[in-house]
């Protein structure tokens, strides 16, 4: 029951955690793009593709 209800009162913390992580990646990528102007695309483009391709390995090897 302990176990239950700490669960249930860290269910939003963790959410909003995840929200704040994503609110701040996107600000920071407004950042650089404005800031580096096509460096900071290409640079954040280049990110992107190594962030979905570490998703894409994760996710296969869980399959495995």
């Amino acid at each position: 029951m302990h176990v239950d209800c700490q669960k249930m009162m860290e269910y939003p913390l963790k959410h909003a955690s995840a929200f704040e992580g994503a609110l701040y990646g996107i600000l920071l990528a407004c950042m650089i793009i404005y800031l580096a102007k096509w460096a900071g695309v290409i640079s954040f483009l280049s990110l992107l593709f190594l962030a979905l391709l570490r998703y894409a390995l994760k996710n296969t090897i869980k399959e495995k």
